[in-house]
């Protein structure tokens, strides 16, 4: 994804190695619980020509606009913003929102997207990078506050972190054989699908391991009440790490007649939809 300003900059949302280079990111409450996935849809600039990295969390039906600075950053435990644990200000809107539950839309008032159009829930937030290692790549917390309530902890990308005073020491991570198995073989589809974000997203996820994991999710959320959009999402971004792998896969699972030849096209991109389209068998 062309999100990156120059090679020498790093998304923030990116972990160690591989996983990451889709640029999502699973989110966590304080109590360990899978929220969605967070992903970058690239800058944007509102109607007073302020800059926002722009995040959606379309399981939410939220989306983010973040300072840039705070997305861009240079993966360093060095980095004065990481080290200092610096506080970035934006805002959130929600689209299509839920009448009851937390995402219920705001009591008075409206705010305005990027484009102008008006959203009836909405709020502040602040996103704090927390720590930076090899092991558990960046780990950043994204505080909201609803309807011009405060703002309040909310959520991390790092599974069992602490969230209370975001200088908290974090808890061991999942085990990474355990998100495997959960990944492939739990009963519950929405706790494989927990599972498989863990696995897209561990630092120890090798190439084979994220494109396993993708696979498996898009696989999973066939037939449930999920956009085909973003099963094919998922499923491309498995292509793109593996083209040669998944033009034979396809080949016979969707029906792509091009060449083996590692390069994505739109012959195999057609393949992919019609895989979807024909329930993921």
């Amino acid at each position: 994804m062309g999100f990156l300003r120059n090679v020498a900059v790093a998304v923030v949302l990116a972990c160690a190695g591989p996983a990451m280079a889709d640029g999502v990111d699973p989110l966590y409450d304080q109590n360990g619980n899978y929220l969605g996935d967070v992903e970058i849809v690239g800058d944007v600039v509102d109607q007073t020509g302020t800059e926002y990295a722009r995040l959606d969390i379309r399981s939410l039906r939220l989306t983010l606009y973040v300072d840039p600075d705070a997305v861009y950053v240079m993966l360093d435990p060095n980095n004065p913003i990481i080290r200092g644990q610096t506080p970035f200000h934006g805002y959130w809107i929600g689209w299509n929102p839920d009448p009851s539950g937390n995402w219920r839309r705001c009591d008075y008032g409206v705010y305005p997207d990027h484009t102008g159009r008006e959203h009836q829930l909405y709020g502040d937030l602040t996103w704090t990078n927390l720590r930076y290692s090899e092991q558990d790549g960046l780990v950043f917390a994204i505080d909201l506050g609803k309807c011009g309530d405060q703002v309040t902890n909310w959520a991390t990308n790092y599974a069992g972190a602490a969230l209370g005073g975001h200088g908290a020491a974090a808890m061991d991570p999942w085990d990474f054989g355990h998100v495997r198995e959960i990944c492939g073989n739990a009963s519950d589809w929405q706790e494989r699908v927990t599972g498989c974000s863990r696995v897209i997203a561990h630092p120890e996820a090798t190439v084979e391991d994220v494109t396993w994991g993708l696979w498996n999710r898009a696989y999973v959320r066939c037939g449930q009440s999920v956009p085909d959009t973003e099963i094919v999402a998922d499923l491309m971004s498995a292509v793109r790490l593996e083209p040669y792998v998944w033009q034979e896969y396809f080949r016979t699972a969707g029906g792509y007649a091009g060449p083996i030849n590692g390069e994505v096209s739109y012959e195999l991109y057609e393949a992919v939809g019609r895989y979807v389209m024909g329930g993921c068998r």
